[in-house]
């Protein structure tokens, strides 16, 4: 429902299915807590593209409170779960222009991306590339030129070693950052 623009039976949905994840989740966290978490993520997700930023902060939150508590006790499995939510906070907190806020989020889920990507680079290392391009959007958007220009570079600098073992996976976000870095040096001339 989301991808064909129908919100209101998105939102039905979402919602019907967070109620049984909640029930479920009381008497079996462990297995239900993941799905109570992820639900809200994409209630938040569409809520925000409705432009119903308040509510689809409760529910990042709500989210991220969960995913935090999940890596805790299983950093492995719920990591990635927390940095994804902390990226969609923070692009939330950049459209309404909390530039302090979407900096912290953006930057921790990075922190983690970074880490994981210690773990397993195949996975996580276009994640970060593509965190750094997210970030330095950011500071593109809040003036901070020289910070998003650093950015784009170290995303450039990902993408095109990523380019070369696979070039039809990387070659457009290699072009998409090269983009952004253009506009970048053509907005600061």
């Amino acid at each position: 429902y989301q991808n064909t623009q129908r919100h209101s039976q998105a939102e039905k949905a979402y919602g019907e299915a967070l109620s049984i994840y909640r029930r479920l989740a009381q008497k079996n966290p462990d297995s239900f807590e993941r799905n109570v978490a992820a639900t809200l993520n994409n209630l938040a997700y569409l809520h925000g593209n409705a432009r119903c930023h308040s509510q689809a902060e409760g529910e990042y939150e709500e989210a991220l409170a969960i995913y935090r508590r999940l890596a805790r006790k299983n950093p492995d499995v719920f990591e990635a779960d927390m940095a994804m939510t902390l990226v969609n906070r923070a692009y939330l907190h950049g459209i309404t222009q909390c530039y302090a806020q979407a900096q912290e989020e953006y930057a921790e889920a990075l922190a983690i991306y970074r880490r994981l990507t210690q773990k397993d680079p195949n996975a996580f290392e276009p994640v970060v590339a593509t965190n750094l391009n997210n970030i330095a959007l950011l500071h593109s958007n809040a003036r901070c030129y020289s910070q998003a220009e650093a950015e784009y570079e170290e995303a450039l600098a990902i993408y095109r070693r990523l380019k070369q073992q696979r070039p039809d996976a990387f070659e457009a976000a290699t072009a998409r950052i090269l983009n952004n870095l253009a506009n970048l040096h053509h907005a600061t001339r």
